[in-house]
């Protein structure tokens, strides 16, 4: 059966960048991606690949930064007081904020001073070339729902079936972290493939 928007899908992926480091891996979250394809749980372009692929097939594919996280953008790094970040911030730490109109955004601190607190709250993923290994490893029609029913590649999905927050995070889904690989990161993404 070959894949259509709509379809739910389990894919097992490994996503490298330019250089060739891997920056996600689904073998890393002991199971397949599992999203609902054109339910904009994943990034265009990773959608879009899987568009026409059957079960069991496999393919390597480049996505651009217009279909991946967007293009850095330099009005995205801001100056913010420092009464209004976190005491223990330092240059590295990456936060997740949310704007006036309840979005969610990663920011990195880049630089700390007396009294400001350098931000860049770009995607950490923006303007990157992503290239990944698809495996399809399972397909299953369906009509397409609306909201959100899971998370993963880079999703930064805003829940599960039962509604609740997802915690695994998955293929650029913003986990959160210090810039450490530790298990114990919590997963404060709301809306990223």
């Amino acid at each position: 059966m070959e894949i259509k928007e709509g379809y739910k899908v389990k894919v097992d992926y490994v996503g490298k960048l330019d250089d060739g480091q891997e920056f996600d891996n689904s073998a890393k979250h002991g199971a397949p991606l599992e999203f609902q394809v054109g339910a904009q749980m994943v990034v265009p372009g990773f959608e879009k690949a899987l568009l026409g692929m059957s079960e069991g097939e496999e393919k390597d594919v480049d996505i651009k930064p217009e279909d991946a996280y967007g293009n850095w953008r330099e009005e995205l790094v801001r100056d913010f007081p420092k009464d209004q970040v976190p005491v223990d911030a330092a240059v590295g730490t990456t936060l997740y904020l949310q704007s006036p109109d309840g979005q969610r955004l990663i920011a990195t601190i880049l630089e700390v001073t007396e009294d400001k607190v350098k931000m860049d709250m770009n995607h950490p993923l923006a303007g990157k070339s992503l290239h990944f290994h698809l495996k399809v490893v399972g397909v299953e029609e369906a009509e397409l729902s609306k909201g959100c029913s899971g998370g993963g590649c880079g999703s930064g999905a805003c829940g599960n079936k039962e509604g609740k927050e997802d915690k695994e995070g998955g293929c650029g889904s913003g986990k959160c972290h210090d810039g450490e690989d530790d298990e114990e990161s919590e997963d404060h993404t709301g809306g990223c493939c």
